[in-house]
């Protein structure tokens, strides 16, 4: 075996260099109601301008997120790349750079599409989310019992997609 030498000088020097360029910007947020101003669970797809994904994870310790990476082997246009988040702050080391951040929280949600611009520094994103329709306060409840997951997913999963029962 070949040995080189490496002074701990150099060592220092070459992590300085190599380790915050391998982590990226770390870009933290919350998904709120955007009439109540309280975080709710929700999915969240980020996508790099160069097609790109990439999935966030919870910033809090009570937090949890479940990544759901698929693509069809019929079709590999058709994709699903995406996190569900419980309703904590989220987080995902970016490099800089302009991303896509979709948030979906079932049926009675708009879809938020917002492009954020990463630079060198940290950031905080708040992406606020629309309801548009009500229904438990009509008197009806969503469920599913069609589901492609992992039962020990369904808990967040389900929370995520706003689903009642």
């Amino acid at each position: 075996m070949i040995q080189f030498p490496i002074r701990p000088a150099a060592l220092v020097v070459l992590t300085l260099l190599v380790l915050p360029h391998s982590r990226g910007t770390s870009v933290t947020g919350t998904i709120v109601d955007e009439t109540t101003g309280r975080a709710v669970p929700a999915r969240l797809y980020i996508q790099g301008a160069d097609g790109t994904w990439f999935f966030a994870e919870s910033a809090s310790p009570d937090g949890s997120s479940v990544r759901y990476d698929r693509k069809s082997g019929l079709n590999t246009n058709s994709v699903e790349r995406h996190v569900t988040l419980s309703a904590h702050p989220f987080k995902a080391d970016l490099k800089p750079g302009r991303y896509t951040f979709t948030v979906e929280r079932g049926k009675e949600f708009l879809p938020l599409v917002r492009t954020v611009d990463v630079g060198d520094k940290d950031h905080d994103v708040r992406l606020p989310i629309h309801r548009w329709v009500n229904m438990a306060s009509r008197g009806w409840y969503s469920g599913d019992t069609h589901v492609h997951r992992d039962p020990l997913e369904l808990r967040n999963t389900a929370l995520a997609e706003d689903v009642n029962v």
